[in-house]
C-alpha cells in the first residue's frame, strides 16, 4: 500500500515536471510578445526596435518546428498587429513566412554551428528591415523611407543572447520522434 501510494505521488510529480517542461518555451515566446509590444510602446525605441518575436521563431523552427504550429505563428502576428496598432495581418504574414522559409532550410540549419545559426538570423533579419522598408514605402511614400540599420543590428548583436535561453529550454525538453530531421 505505502509503496503504491508513493509511486502515484513520484508519477504526479513526473508528470508535473513534464508539464513545466513542455510550457517553458511557451512562456520564453510569451515574454519574446511582451517585449515586442512593449518596446513598440516607448517612443524613444519605436523606430529601432527589433523583432524578438523574430528570434523565437527563427530558433524553434529550426530545433522544435511542432511547437510552432503555423496557426500559433499567424495569431501571435495578428495579435501583436491590434495591439501595436499596424495594419492586421502584417506580421502574421512576415512571421508566417520567416516560419515556411525557415522549416524549409531545417535540415541544412540543424547541425549547423552557432556562427552558421547567427549568419542565418542575420538574413532572416536583414529580409524583415526590407520588407519593412518597402511597406513603409507603399504606406507613406518616399518621404517616410529610410532603411533601419539600427533595428536590423540590436537584434543581431541581441540573438545571441536570447539563442542561449532557448537552447537551455529546449535542451530541457524530452526527445520527441516528431522533430527528428525530416
Amino acid at each position: 500500500m505505502r509503496k503504491t501510494i508513493q509511486s502515484q505521488a513520484g508519477g504526479l510529480v513526473d508528470t508535473s515536471v513534464m508539464i513545466l517542461r513542455f510550457t517553458f518555451p511557451y512562456i520564453l515566446l510569451l515574454i519574446c510578445f511582451q517585449l515586442d509590444v512593449f518596446v513598440h510602446k516607448l517612443p524613444v525605441l519605436e523606430v529601432s526596435a527589433p523583432s524578438f518575436m523574430l528570434m523565437g521563431i527563427y530558433y524553434w523552427s529550426v530545433y522544435r518546428p511542432t511547437l510552432l504550429p503555423d496557426w500559433m505563428v499567424f495569431l501571435l502576428g495578428a495579435l501583436k498587429d491590434f495591439i501595436v496598432g499596424i495594419p492586421i495581418g502584417f506580421s502574421s504574414l512576415l512571421f508566417v513566412s520567416v516560419n515556411w522559409g525557415v522549416r524549409a532550410q531545417r535540415r541544412f540549419l540543424y547541425g549547423q554551428s552557432f556562427a552558421m545559426l547567427w549568419l542565418g538570423y542575420t538574413l532572416i533579419s536583414l529580409f524583415h528591415a526590407l520588407i519593412l522598408l518597402i511597406t513603409s514605402f507603399f504606406m507613406h511614400g518616399s518621404e517616410m523611407v529610410m532603411f533601419d540599420w539600427k533595428m536590423m543590428l540590436c537584434g543581431i548583436i541581441l540573438f545571441p543572447f536570447f539563442w542561449i535561453a532557448f537552447y537551455a529550454t529546449h535542451k530541457a525538453l524530452p526527445d520527441s520522434s516528431e522533430d527528428l530531421i525530416r
